[in-house]
């Protein structure tokens, strides 16, 4: 389901109220044909009508709508009336000591609801009814404007320049306060959020947080999945400020594209917008950095280094690329290759390890190869030293042949 805002950017003009230190709540206004709200110090802007929530933050809309719960088969559709203001929310107070009410949308046993404080714009829904039918209690949301990722337990609202909203916190809990087990589902038109209610007393309460980043980073012009993954942190150049790791795709790279991975650096004011380096291997389908990146300081420097393998080198021989850093950043330049035993072996299909397993003071790398002789399986490890790694390995296992087909790496076709 997808839906267009009935209102102009214009319109986002909410007054915020003041707090009195202890919450940096802001107030819902009405504004027709529904309620407006501002928080400036959340970077978020909202306007509430029967047609959905609109969130403005760092200049991009991301509209977000309840339109069913249930028990997937059975889901019901949600009937609701135009947003209202409704009951004070716990313990926020605005500046002239008023209680700060919620935004709540009301449809038959189910009340979605919305209010502001200093964790960001929060999202709830109570179910008075436990619904009819089998499995889990489902609430299904369509997201209109932004591409929606599930990673880590948390709801990841991406535009085409990067993150807009995150979704973090989610909770549900029944009338006797007991602690209900809920979690995000991508979908097509947006997510669910599904709880576990087989043993819950009725009412049902569930609520995420919404917030924005304190910094938008963007990929430059010509990359595609730019925040593809999870971003890996590190301290690339020692200055005890973390620095981010990101992957995308530049699709203009040879013949087929490559694989990308971005160093933005950290500083006391945050994360820089443009990355200061860039690591590239250069080669179609190797999945350069798609399985994950390790950290580690191999060589003892006091700078971390960045290990990023590519699964498909060679032909799917695999490869793991070892770049150090230093007090200037993440060398763009690989200090040292790391290979597969032989094609098919996809050498760093999964996310390479790190420790120090001989107790050395320095870090070890441990790289499976997942597909070694007809699927058996062997991981290395490398030993770190004060040159940092070798291309000599130990063999550390080799799984028993396994009967079943086993996990394969991605086809050609993915990005």
């Amino acid at each position: 389901m997808r839906f267009a805002p009935s209102f102009p950017l214009s319109l986002l003009l909410a007054r915020c109220a003041a707090t009195d230190g202890r919450d940096d709540a802001a107030t819902f206004d009405s504004q027709a044909p529904g309620l407006g709200l501002e928080a400036p110090g959340k970077k978020l802007s909202g306007r509430f009508e029967l047609d959905g929530a609109w969130l403005e933050g760092g200049g991009h809309v991301v509209g977000i709508r309840t339109f069913s719960f249930g028990r997937g088969e059975a889901d019901l559709a949600v009937e609701r009336d135009a947003p209202a203001l409704g009951s004070c929310a716990a313990n926020l107070v605005s500046a002239g000591d008023r209680c700060v009410r919620r935004v709540e949308y009301a449809s038959g046993t189910v009340t979605e609801w919305w209010e502001s404080h200093a964790a960001g714009l929060e999202q709830g829904w109570i179910v008075d009814e436990a619904p009819p039918g089998e499995g889990d209690l489902v609430v299904a949301v369509s997201v209109a404007g932004a591409a929606v990722d599930v990673e880590a337990g948390k709801l990841w609202l991406k535009g085409d320049a990067g993150t807009l909203l995150v979704g973090s916190g989610l909770a549900a809990w029944d009338a006797e306060g007991r602690v209900l087990d809920t979690w995000f589902v991508a979908t097509v038109s947006g997510f669910e959020v599904r709880v576990d209610d087989a043993l819950a007393v009725y009412p049902v309460e569930i609520d995420p947080v919404y917030s924005t980043a304190a910094t938008t980073l963007t990929g430059p012009a010509d990359i595609i999945s730019f925040g593809k993954g999870t971003p890996t942190p590190a301290d690339v150049n020692g200055d005890g400020y973390p620095d981010v790791l990101v992957r995308g795709r530049d699709p203009t790279a040879g013949s087929e594209g490559a694989d990308v991975v971005f160093a933005h650096h950290g500083s006391p004011t945050g994360l820089a917008a443009s990355a200061a380096t860039t690591l590239t291997e250069g080669t179609p389908w190797t999945f350069f950095g798609a399985n994950g990146l390790a950290v580690a300081d191999v060589n003892g420097d006091g700078y971390d280094d960045v290990i990023v393998t590519g699964s498909g080198y060679g032909p799917r021989v695999g490869r793991a690329w070892v770049y150090h850093g230093s007090s200037a950043g993440l060398s763009a330049t690989a200090a040292l290759t790391l290979d597969g035993k032989s094609d098919g072996d996809c050498f760093g299909w999964a996310a390479p390890a790190v420790a120090d397993v001989n107790a050395d003071g320095y870090d070890d790398l441990i790289i499976a190869a997942v597909n070694y002789v007809d699927d058996t399986g062997r991981a290395y490890v490398f030993h770190g030293s004060a040159g940092g790694w070798t291309r000599r390995s130990r063999q550390v296992s080799t799984a028993r042949p396994r009967t079943t087909t086993s996990a394969r790496p991605p086809p050609r076709s993915e990005t």
